[in-house]
């Protein structure tokens, strides 16, 4: 079952960007975003709800610490893979890897 292999904490980073999202088991979401440059460190809070429906994972955000952010905003992904340790996801024409963070 997907969302049971889900629910937990993943992380993935690109460049100077790295996002933490907490999938609860009771549908909540919360996203950490940290963006590090060479003099500065920016961080922001998001959180939503999430779930999952024939393979693939629809997230809302309702709320974002970032002040430009528009709210509430949704996506959807297709699951590629979902095992203990790693999620694959294609968003669109791109490919997004998430390893899970230990408890």
């Amino acid at each position: 079952d997907f969302s049971q292999k889900l629910t937990g904490a993943w992380s993935w980073k690109y460049a100077n960007i790295l996002e933490t999202y907490d999938f609860a088991a009771d549908g909540s979401l919360t996203v950490q975003d940290t963006f590090t440059y060479s003099k500065s460190t920016n961080t922001f809070q998001e959180s939503g709800t999430w779930h999952i429906k024939d393979g693939q994972l629809t997230d809302t955000v309702t709320s974002d610490t970032h002040k430009k952010a528009r709210v509430p905003r949704s996506s959807t992904s297709r699951i590629i893979r979902l095992d203990a340790n790693r999620l694959v996801v294609s968003i669109g024409t791109n490919t997004m890897e998430l390893n899970k963070i230990e408890p």
